[in-house]
């Protein structure tokens, strides 16, 4: 059990971490030496990459917590330099062999609303709506059919899951926007409005 949320390893693969197979070979096709800004990204994506390896339970506790770090994590590394990354990123988030659908739908059926963890709830959905309307996602035409995918799950059966989600998050960052004190407090919570109205416009434009 993991932060809360019970999880089983999906097959007996080997940490791709460690193999590093024909994905890193394809990345670094002339075998030169690594940078130590290539290792630290190809680190962190295999450190993100082995939290898809584990199937989510219910979201409990410091549960929270887990899905924060998964969202984070992912966001970070579609801020990093390395395009590789973020295309194999939404590809192995919709590979149907990893837990990515799992997180996605437990992540869209989170009440950010709710009392208990406010700010981890906050986190996840400003992680989330961060991930999902990335410019390296979202103008890279070579995973345009995964990314669409990705759409399509968050917008869940009736296509609107994920606005539900959006719209209690505006309703948080709307209370914060008055409550904010300071230029770069407000700043921050007018680039969270920009893209989930970005997310918003992808998810309507796709439905």
């Amino acid at each position: 059990m993991a932060d809360g949320i019970p999880i089983t390893r999906r097959g007996n693969h080997a940490d791709p971490s460690s193999a590093h197979s024909g994905t890193t070979r394809n990345i670094r096709a002339n075998d030169e030496p690594e940078t130590l800004e290539q290792t630290e990204a190809r680190t962190a994506y295999f450190d993100w990459k082995r939290l898809l390896r584990l199937q989510l339970g219910s979201i409990y506790g410091n549960g929270l917590s887990s899905l924060d770090n998964f969202w984070g994590r992912a966001a970070d590394i579609l801020d990093g330099d390395g395009r590789d990354w973020h295309q194999m990123l939404v590809k192995d988030l919709m590979d149907e062999t990893s837990s990515g659908r799992q997180y996605i739908n437990t992540t869209i059926a989170l009440d950010v609303m709710a009392k208990d963890s406010p700010s981890t709830r906050r986190s996840i959905a400003d992680n989330f709506i961060k991930a999902m309307a990335h410019p390296s996602l979202l103008d890279c035409l070579s995973v345009g059919t995964y990314v669409g995918e990705l759409y399509h799950i968050a917008s869940g059966a009736n296509g609107a899951a994920a606005l539900d989600l959006i719209a209690k998050y505006c309703k948080k960052l709307t209370s914060s926007y008055e409550k904010a004190l300071g230029i770069h407090a407000l700043e921050s919570i007018e680039t969270s409005f920009k893209r989930a109205s970005t997310l918003v416009g992808e998810l309507l434009r796709r439905r």
